[in-house]
């Protein structure tokens, strides 16, 4: 109950309140945030007809040599439940 009043106060669906939340909950970041997509997001999720994968890519771009993005691969599976299979 508490996790669901900070993050709707912190605003979890913008940036990345985890920090803020955790500080008032005292716990890590990553206790909260996995517990806040139990919670929500996971639910959520479930209900659209679409699912998707994001990944982190094998090779990072290097833009120099103290920084490197390592850019997304996005992957639509279809599931015989939604689409038809031919």
């Amino acid at each position: 109950a508490k996790l669901l009043e900070w993050a709707e106060y912190y605003d979890a669906d913008f940036g990345n309140p985890w920090l803020y939340i955790s500080f008032e909950m005292q716990r890590t970041q990553d206790e909260v945030e996995d517990r806040y997509h139990d919670l929500v997001t996971k639910p959520r999720l479930k209900n659209q007809e679409c699912e998707l994968a994001i990944t982190k890519a094998a090779r990072p771009l290097l833009m120099n040599r103290r920084f490197r993005l390592l850019p997304p691969n996005l992957f639509v599976v279809p599931t015989e439940e939604h689409f038809r299979v031919c």
